[in-house]
Parts: structure tokens; C-alpha cells; sequence
């Protein structure tokens, strides 16, 4: 039985989404974690902050992303503290996706950075299993993101506003949590945009049942 669990085929649990809208950015993630067939937990931070205006939204092993954060922020932090600036988007993105690549062999991470640029302007960011980087208006991933694709290319918009991308988000992650046995617990978002940072979160017994 034990071998026949370390040679089973390797699942990103969890469901984690980054959506553009028309002024700024909202990110959403489930707060389940679990331990082969056992949840550990259900009210899991899976958004990292890497700087003030920059996150990255985790699925995978929890250990091998939050080492990837880690890295991540010492290295931008760093940076930032030699040139003087604020990091972009894509620096970001782009250490994240080498650090991945580079230990491909050993790592279970997939991982979406995004954020606001310096100059205001709003990215996001992708980065599979291996370290592609994958530049879009919105990314999703996780064991839970193949239930609600359909759902995203038929309502989403990158115009929407705040109130409609928050629910859209709420709504996507909820869809999932009642597909996939491994999204469930809270529903964390947090909207970045010229303003600041805002989170709140969605108890388990509020989730909408769609």
C-alpha cells in the first residue's frame, strides 16, 4: 500500500485564482489543506504577501511553496534595498519561475504572482509545475481550477467592477470547493489596487452552495 501511494499520480490540491478587473486585481483562494487523505486544516493562508503591493498565491506541496516564498522575498527584498525601487510585477514572477525550473525534479509548486508595477499597472502571472511563466488577465490552478474553467471563459471580463469581480471570485472558488474533495475550509480574498490591500475572509458555513 505504501508504494502504491508514492507512485501515485501527483495532485496540486487546492483551487487559487487572480482575475483582473477594471481597476485593480482580486485574488481568491480555499483554505484546505490536507495530509494524504486527511485534512489538516481549513482556514490555510495560501496568499503570501512578497511586498507590499505583490503576492503570491500557492497550490502544491505547502512546504515547497512556502520555501519558494520565502526565497522569493528575501531575494526581491534585497534587490530592492541595492537599487533603491520598487520591485516589478515580473521580477517577481521571474525569480519564482527560476527557482522552480532549476529544481523541477524536486519541487511540487505551482504558483500564480501577481500585483501592481510601480508605474500602477496590474500584472499576473502563472507558473506550473516545471516553471513556465504565463502572462494573462487572469490564471487559475490547482486540483480545483478544471472544474471551473467553462465558468471563467463564459462570465469573466476584465472590465468588470470591484463588487462583480469579488463575487465572480467568491463564486468560482465556491463552485470548485463543492467539486473537488481537495478545495474546501474559507475562501480568503484580497483586492489590490491604487488604494492598498484589503482581505477578508468567507467562513466555511457562508459559502454559497451553487
Amino acid at each position: 500500500m505504501e508504494q502504491d501511494f508514492l507512485n501515485g499520480e501527483i495532485e496540486t490540491g487546492t483551487t487559487i485564482v487572480a482575475l483582473k478587473y477594471k481597476d485593480g486585481l482580486v485574488l481568491a483562494a480555499d483554505g484546505r489543506t490536507s495530509t494524504g487523505p486527511i485534512i489538516a486544516f481549513r482556514a490555510a493562508r495560501k496568499i503570501t504577501q512578497i511586498t507590499e503591493r505583490i503576492f503570491m498565491c500557492r497550490s502544491g506541496s505547502a512546504a515547497d511553496t512556502q520555501t519558494i516564498s520565502r526565497y522569493v522575498s528575501r531575494i526581491i527584498k534585497d534587490h530592492e534595498l541595492e537599487t533603491g525601487e520598487d520591485a516589478k510585477v515580473k521580477s517577481v514572477a521571474s525569480v519564482a519561475r527560476l527557482i522552480s525550473y532549476q529544481n523541477k525534479e524536486h519541487l511540487l509548486a505551482d504558483m500564480i504572482i501577481a500585483g501592481m508595477d510601480p508605474n500602477g499597472e496590474f500584472k499576473v502571472f502563472r507558473i506550473p509545475l516545471g516553471g513556465t511563466l504565463i502572462e494573462g488577465s487572469y490564471a487559475i490552478s490547482g486540483s480545483g481550477s478544471g472544474y471551473i474553467y467553462s465558468m471563467l471563459d463564459s462570465k469573466y471580463h476584465s472590465e468588470m467592477d470591484l463588487e462583480e469581480c469579488k463575487s465572480f471570485a467568491r463564486d468560482l472558488i465556491s463552485h470548485a470547493m463543492f467539486r473537488d474533495s481537495s478545495s474546501g475550509g474559507i475562501i480568503r480574498i484580497l483586492v489590490i489596487n491604487k488604494n492598498g490591500v484589503e482581505e477578508f475572509a468567507i467562513p466555511g458555513e457562508e459559502v454559497p452552495n451553487l
